[in-house]
């Protein structure tokens, strides 16, 4: 017998999925990047997308027996947490810097456009772009916080369940 939608809730591991997602869809839209950030910005973002994703299943596979181990633990999800953070501001960074969502001599499909744009188009194109770009900062901002408070109620959960561990 299934569950009605309104009364279901998150998965005690939705944390893992939802850094996975966050992994993946970090990894695709660097792939947009221009190449000249590739160094500076989105090996970083790559590197914290796929270390909150690493840790959150590092401090998930730890079986807690004693308190050393609840500690491990609680130390992946910490480390998960703070790369979550910087990963916040490399996005904000990466979308002060240049558009999200690919080139501007590119039209919808991927497509070069021709040189001799008139500035009715080129503002056209630029407004279309700051759509786009502002579109996937708003998607990927969704996936952040939703990562950020999954690891804050993991934390929390750990802190309670193993405080009189020994």
């Amino acid at each position: 017998m299934s569950v009605p939608t309104e009364q279901r809730s998150l998965s005690p591991t939705q944390f893992l999925d939802t850094a996975e997602e966050l992994a993946i869809f970090s990894m695709e839209k660097c792939k947009k990047f221009p190449k000249r950030y590739s160094r500076e910005i989105t090996e970083d973002i790559r590197k914290a997308a796929v270390s909150v994703m690493t840790n959150t299943k590092r401090g998930n596979s730890v079986y807690v027996k004693t308190q050393r181990d609840a500690e491990l633990r609680r130390r992946y999800m910490m480390q998960a947490y703070c790369d979550c953070e910087a990963l916040v501001s490399l996005v904000k960074l990466a979308h002060g810097l240049f558009p999200l969502c690919g080139y501007l001599n590119r039209d919808e499909d991927g497509n070069r456009l021709k040189k001799d744009l008139s500035e009715d188009e080129k503002k056209e194109l630029q407004r279309r772009e700051a759509a786009k770009s502002a579109k996937i900062l708003q998607q990927w901002s969704a996936v952040l916080y939703e990562e950020l408070e999954l690891i804050r109620k993991q934390l929390n959960s750990e802190w309670e369940r193993y405080k009189n561990i020994k």
